[in-house]
């Protein structure tokens, strides 16, 4: 009786987990609306080259021939470029004073270049998913991805940052020297385009030479001389490069000879140099004084130590 018992009961039926369905589905609408976006992204209509202007078209040329990301994920980066979340974690302003302080001949926009950066960085973090993931836990590999992510994206803004930096020292170091072949060229005759082309060719590859070869473009493409120095002034954003504009400019509009300014300026940015280096000395030998300290002390120890210890081994005590 009791085996025909057991055999003719039921097993109780298991009520179905609610937090697990309503993750089930959840996770369904999320990857029904990521492969919509995606297809809508695909399929959305472009405009032709023809209805197009020629300029933003050759950009893009150039964009694409210089990144994979941008050609490969190009209507992505348009979609994204603008997201003010990608402004606060990279900086639009610092990004585009960087790219403008570069010289580099890659067209970007500061909301481009972060859009692309930001691409790059969620492959990174997906990368370390997938390396993490067989060692850790769900809750460490979801930190360490986005830990990833973000050190890729905060990296790269420093790397630009860091060789704008760089060129805008090396074109402060030669730029004196530069302004003297200005004044030189000119007493000995030559006009400014004359004198400028001359910088240009002497410093090729160098940051003064491709900033002076700009103010060059924009005399040929029929801008006035002041105007092209005054767009090199925006384009740089320095004090000195500022003063100097400003004395060509006030020479050229007072009748002053350039030749004599341009020698003025050389010799104030000279002396605006050694004062510079004479504040980092001070500042380097303050600096200098706790490491100096910590030093001497530890040479001290060195020197003192044997006596210490053969006192304490020899004591009575």
């Amino acid at each position: 009786m009791v085996t025909a018992f057991l055999s003719t009961t039921e097993p109780a039926a298991v009520p179905p987990n609610t937090s697990l369905v309503l993750g089930g589905v959840l996770c369904g609408v999320a990857v029904a609306w990521l492969a919509y976006q995606i297809f809508a992204l695909i399929y959305r209509p472009y405009r032709m080259a023809a209805e197009s202007w020629e300029f933003e078209e050759n950009r893009r040329i150039q964009l694409r021939t210089a990144s994979r990301t941008y050609r490969w994920l190009e209507p992505l980066v348009e979609e994204i470029k603008g997201s003010s979340l990608l402004g606060w974690l990279g900086g639009t302003a610092r990004v585009e004073n960087a790219l403008r302080l570069r010289g580099t001949t890659v067209p970007w926009t500061a909301e481009e270049y972060l859009a692309v950066r930001a691409l790059e960085s969620v492959g990174v973090g997906v990368g370390a998913w997938f390396l993490v993931s067989n060692f850790a836990g769900m809750f460490v590999t979801g930190f360490i991805a986005v830990f990833a992510a973000f050190c890729y994206l905060r990296i790269g803004v420093q790397k630009l940052s860091g060789t704008a930096t760089m060129r805008m020292a090396r074109f402060k170091q030669r730029l004196p020297f530069s302004v003297d072949l200005l004044a030189l060229m000119m007493q000995a005759g030559g006009g400014f385009r004359e004198s400028l082309r001359t910088v240009v060719n002497e410093s090729d590859g160098h940051p003064v030479g491709e900033e002076f070869a700009g103010v060059l473009r924009s005399l040929a493409r029929g801008q006035s001389m002041r105007a092209s120095l005054e767009e090199f002034q925006n384009r740089l954003g320095d004090g000195d490069v500022d003063e100097l504009v400003f004395a060509v400019v006030k020479a050229e509009e007072l009748g002053t000879p350039l030749s004599k300014i341009f020698l003025t300026m050389a010799d104030q940015i000279r002396l605006k140099r050694s004062q510079w280096a004479e504040v980092a000395a001070g500042k380097a030998q303050t600096m200098i004084t706790f490491p100096g300290l910590v030093v001497m002390l530890a040479c001290l120890l060195i020197v003192v130590a044997p006596f210490v210890i053969d006192a304490i081994e020899n004591s009575p005590f």
